[in-house]
């Protein structure tokens, strides 16, 4: 159970396994527009080797698969699933020729008593409006909007659970990580959104851009529009005991 464990996690993200979203040298794989998705070929004992289909782009390495090994993978000694808890720290990938890993060493332990239960819920609207300045002082301008934006919305008494601000082209990836560039940026899109509880409070924040263009920062463009607000769901999960979850799924196939 904990080698195919093992095969349906190194299999189940499309092209990743065979070079698809690959950290290294992935300016030297090949035919990216072609890659083919991962094959196993299994033995008895629960070995397998990880392949591709013959012809087709992309690669399938020790390198590549490692990167899919640790994909999601939050304690390797204890992977968490419903029929197993799988242990990877003594998995061994082999170069087994072109575009072939052998996979062994997958160790399971018992399942969990609990199943994990994700539940959504109604989280509030979220208003968003995008737009976008040039060079130069690209960034410094997208900042003086979202200063000016923020001022009216305290001004109007506008009251939001969540106020975010993203600079496209800057930090909206890195976050607070993101260093200051060391040269001035061609352009920068702002990125400012809200979340609040009812469509209509949500919808004012993208009133709030239009008079920028001609009563704010220069060289403001590329505005979006105002964006329709999008109500949000929220994300809860919990453990449950096995016992109160059904114990299986019935299929039943009719020929029509």
């Amino acid at each position: 159970m904990a080698q195919g464990l093992l095969m349906g996690h190194l299999m189940e993200c499309s092209g990743q396994s065979a070079g698809g979203n690959f950290s290294g040298d992935w300016q030297a794989i090949e035919d990216l527009d072609s890659i083919g998705f991962p094959v196993a070929e299994v033995r008895e004992d629960g070995e397998f080797v990880l392949t591709k289909t013959e012809g087709t782009g992309g690669l399938v390495s020790v390198d590549t698969v490692k990167e899919q090994l640790l994909y999601e993978i939050h304690d390797p000694s204890a992977y968490m699933t419903p029929d197993v808890v799988l242990d990877l720290t003594g998995v061994q990938l082999q170069d087994a020729g072109v575009n072939r890993v052998r996979v062994t060493g997958a160790r399971g332990t018992k399942r969990p008593d609990t199943l994990k239960v994700v539940m959504g819920y109604a989280d509030g609207w979220m208003g968003q409006a995008i737009w976008g300045y040039s060079w130069p002082d690209a960034l410094a301008k997208a900042k003086a909007a979202d200063r000016i934006i923020r001022n009216q919305m305290q001004r109007m008494n506008l009251r939001y659970d969540e106020i975010h601000t993203d600079y496209l082209g800057y930090n909206s990836l890195h976050g607070p990580l993101a260093k200051e560039p060391a040269e001035e940026l061609n352009e920068v899109y702002l990125r400012m959104a809200v979340r609040t509880g009812s469509r209509e409070d949500a919808a004012r924040l993208g009133r709030l851009v239009p008079p920028l263009m001609l009563s704010g920062p220069p060289a403001m463009g590329g505005f979006l529009g105002m964006m329709k607000p999008r109500e949000l769901l929220g994300m809860w999960s919990c453990l449950v005991p096995r016992a109160i979850v059904e114990s299986g799924v019935q299929v039943n196939v009719l020929e029509v």
